[in-house]
C-alpha cells in the first residue's frame, strides 16, 4: 500500500491535520463506462482508505464508502477531463492545456466550441484547437485543446468554455475545467 503522505506521519495526543488530495481516476473510459455515467450521473472515483498504527501498535484502519465525481449540468451530455495537465502555468505566457470531452448522451452531437473571454479576469482562453463543428458519436471521446493566457499569479481557475450543440441549438457552460497554480518566472525557484 502507498501513503498518499509519502513518508510515515505522527500525531501526538489531541493533534489534528488535514490534508487535501486530488483525486482523479487512472484508467482511460470505456464506452459502457460512459453509458453508465450517463445512466447515474455520477463518476465513480472508488474508494478511499486510511490506516494508522495506534500507541499500543494496533493496526487500526478506516473505509470510506465508494467516492464519486461530482456533478454539474454540464454533465448532462458531456464528461470533461484534463490530459497530464501542467504543474505550474506562468504569468504572461500562453499555455496549451490539453482537454478530452466526452459525449455522455445516447444522441449524437453537432458540438461547435465557443469562448466567453469575458467570464474569467484572471486567466483568459485565448485559442480553441477545435473551432469547426465536430460530430461526436453517442459515447465517443474527442480531444482538444485550449491555449490559455494566465494574467495574475496564484491558484486559478479555467472557466469560459461553452460548447453549442448545433442539432438542438442549447449552449452548455462547461464549468470549472481544472484550477492552476499560476506563478512568475521569479517564484518559480521558491516553490
Amino acid at each position: 500500500m502507498k501513503s498518499v503522505f509519502g513518508k510515515t506521519q505522527c500525531l501526538k495526543k489531541g493533534d489534528q491535520r488535514s490534508y487535501v488530495h486530488e483525486l482523479r481516476r487512472t484508467k482511460e473510459e470505456t464506452a459502457e463506462d460512459l453509458k453508465r455515467y450517463y445512466r447515474s450521473k455520477a463518476i465513480e472515483l472508488g474508494n478511499l482508505r486510511v490506516e494508522w498504527v495506534n500507541s499500543f501498535g494496533e493496526v487500526n484502519h478506516h473505509y470510506t464508502p465508494t467516492i464519486f465525481g461530482r456533478y454539474n449540468e454540464a454533465m448532462e451530455k458531456f464528461y470533461i477531463r484534463l490530459v497530464e495537465p501542467p504543474e505550474n502555468l506562468y504569468v504572461d505566457e500562453p499555455q496549451l492545456i490539453n482537454l478530452k470531452i466526452s459525449n455522455v448522451s445516447p444522441t449524437p452531437l453537432r458540438l461547435k466550441l465557443t469562448v466567453n473571454e469575458g467570464e474569467s479576469k484572471t486567466m483568459v482562453i485565448i485559442a480553441v484547437s477545435q473551432s469547426d463543428i465536430v460530430t461526436v458519436k453517442a459515447f465517443e471521446t474527442f480531444e482538444v485543446g485550449v491555449v490559455v493566457y494566465p494574467k495574475c499569479a496564484g491558484l486559478q481557475r479555467l472557466v469560459g468554455l461553452h460548447g453549442i450543440d448545433m442539432a438542438s441549438k442549447t449552449d452548455t457552460n462547461f464549468g470549472v475545467l481544472g484550477e492552476f497554480l499560476v506563478v512568475t518566472k521569479d517564484s518559480e525557484e521558491l516553490i
